[in-house]
């Protein structure tokens, strides 16, 4: 993960996007120190007069105004200080890629925290950024009960009943609801 979108209009010049994006990915996966298989990147444009900035319509993608606006998913696991620089980084290498001014580059930071993405068919967890304790053994120590790997089979296996898949659901809700009773 990352997983960056890029939405703008179209430009009036000729830009190879697909270039833009293998260039942007592998940039990335090297200064993030990941393998470049972990980053996704989509680009998509906008229909000419669909984007109102200022109360303004315009056809193309300008140099000044209407800003790209770059919605950036990352892992909560990197530090306040380096969410800025890859925020910047991003900027810089998209205003030498396409003709629109650094300025003009609008980005949205999401995080993601460890246990609540789903991808490769499970759910996904990675340590703290303090060497800290995964989100599943911070619920455990809460007290909340996780999902056995038993129950994670059970409920994945498509060989389990409907009933089956449940089972692992509807015991972990029970047991949840017997200890707030308590």
């Amino acid at each position: 993960m990352p997983v960056i979108q890029i939405t703008s209009l179209p430009f009036a010049e000729t830009v190879d996007i697909p270039a833009v994006l293998r260039r942007l990915s592998a940039l990335l996966a090297e200064a993030l120190a990941i393998d470049v298989r972990h980053i996704a990147i989509t680009w998509q444009f906008l229909p000419s007069g669909h984007y109102a900035d200022g109360g303004v319509t315009i056809a193309r993608q300008p140099h000044a105004t209407h800003p790209l606006r770059v919605d950036v998913l990352l892992p909560d696991r990197h530090r306040p200080g380096n969410l800025a620089k890859i925020l910047d980084f991003i900027a810089e290498e998209l205003a030498k890629s396409v003709t629109v001014a650094r300025e003009n580059i609008f980005i949205h930071l999401r995080t993601a925290h460890s246990g609540t993405v789903f991808d490769a068919g499970s759910i996904v967890e990675w340590p703290a950024i303090n060497g800290g304790i995964p989100m599943s053994d911070r619920t455990k120590r809460s007290g909340n009960e996780r999902r056995t790997d038993e129950d994670r089979r059970q409920a994945n296996d498509p060989n389990s009943s409907p009933e089956e898949r449940r089972s692992g659901i509807e015991r972990r809700s029970g047991e949840d609801r017997r200890r707030n009773n308590e």
